[in-house]
């Protein structure tokens, strides 16, 4: 029963803007027990993200996921000493970043996802290359609605491991999927690394190789708006947050 309840959702509320001087982040939607408030009109991925946190909510008795949340922020900051990475490392925003695209996410969900004992939920290939003796990074161009999300504009080829598949062929896979390129175990000049949710390995490649932007196989839309070959320093400071410490081992070990 619970597994199949949903929250209620308010939109065009001024709560998220209240909150947003608090956060370190700008909130457009957040949950709030079984409420959800937005600032203006959700996407259905945005009311997917908020349920999968209902879910969380629901798994650790509410109250425990309000301290649980603010203690999984806490230790992220002394560690990461920013907020933002704090933020998109607390384990429970990372379930709901990683699947709120997938709107049949929930019917198949395992309880307590959130913890991902052993495992890791995404992989994916850093593909580098030289111009004029510079390495650089191949950076995805989010859409407006991830730019937004994450405060970025590049995303790295990387994606959500399919049931039974092991993390290089999902990376491979996500590889292909999104730029076109096809890589193999010998392309491979560094990796895996990994940290709780994501796996990445590193391939060097012609700056010339042809990219091509996949369409998504599940939603049919493009996966990326467009790419750039980024400097380490434009990388570091224009990559999603979360993937900024991949950005930056790729480039010490190149």
């Amino acid at each position: 029963m619970l597994r199949n309840s949903r929250p209620w959702f308010f939109e065009n509320s001024r709560i998220p803007v209240w909150l947003s001087y608090l956060a370190p982040i700008d909130i457009g939607a957040i949950t709030i027990g079984p409420f959800v408030f937005s600032r203006g009109e959700m996407s259905e991925e945005t009311k997917n993200h908020e349920a999968i946190h209902w879910q969380q909510y629901i798994e650790t008795g509410i109250v425990g996921f309000v301290i649980l949340y603010y203690l999984f922020w806490f230790f992220n900051l002394i560690k990461y000493r920013e907020g933002k990475r704090a933020y998109y490392e607390i384990p429970f925003e990372r379930e709901a970043y990683v699947h709120d695209w997938d709107l049949n996410y929930l019917k198949t969900r395992k309880r307590f996802a959130w913890i991902r004992e052993g495992g890791h939920m995404g992989a994916g290939i850093i593909l580098m290359a030289f111009e004029d003796n510079e390495p650089k990074i191949l950076g995805l161009i989010g859409d407006a609605k991830h730019q937004k999300k994450h405060g970025a504009i590049y995303d790295l080829p990387k994606g959500t491991i399919d049931p039974g598949e092991s993390s290089w062929d999902g990376a491979v896979r996500e590889t292909y999927e999104e730029t076109s390129i096809i890589i193999d175990k010998g392309d491979i000049i560094a990796g895996p690394v990994n940290d709780s949710w994501l796996t990445m390995w590193m391939a060097e490649v012609p700056i010339e190789t042809s990219v091509h932007i996949g369409v998504n196989p599940v939603t049919g839309k493009l996966e990326h708006g467009g790419y750039r070959w980024l400097t380490k320093e434009e990388a570091l400071s224009n990559s999603y947050p979360y993937l900024r410490s991949f950005v930056e081992w790729a480039f010490d070990h190149i």
